[in-house]
């Protein structure tokens, strides 16, 4: 996508390392979100 727009081109590896970590954030992400206490609303 980025290669014939800016000359860049991502070797696959580190691709497919960026998108594992990226799963990987999103599920700790989810994680601190279903332990959050949100005060009551009076």
């Amino acid at each position: 996508m980025f290669e014939p727009a800016f000359g860049l081109m991502l070797r696959p590896e580190i691709a497919a390392l960026s998108m594992s970590g990226s799963s990987v954030i999103v599920a700790v992400n989810a994680l601190a979100l279903k332990r959050l206490r949100l005060p009551a609303v009076t």
